[in-house]
């Protein structure tokens, strides 16, 4: 059910796991997704801003007030982002 998939992926909506995805990547249909950041991570990331659009639009320091974001994560998803 969906409350269940929700729960199990840390998530508010299910639109969120095309976000998480874009973040952590998805080898199977080709996702490159942003270096060091896996499931985890993406969660974390998403549960602190919400959307990829939101994370896309984040400073360092922004990115930094995640619980547990390193500063070489951050700075990968600010290289991932530059590099579009």
């Amino acid at each position: 059910d969906e409350a269940a998939f929700l729960e199990e992926w840390g998530i508010s909506t299910p639109a969120q796991i095309i976000d998480i995805l874009a973040l952590m990547g998805d080898s199977s249909d080709n996702i490159p997704g942003v270096p060091g950041v896996g499931e985890k991570t993406a969660v974390a990331i998403l549960g602190h801003f919400g959307s990829f659009k939101a994370v896309k639009q984040a400073t360092k320091e922004e990115l930094l007030k995640v619980k547990g974001l390193s500063e070489k994560t951050a700075d990968s998803i600010i290289s991932y982002f530059e590099g579009e």
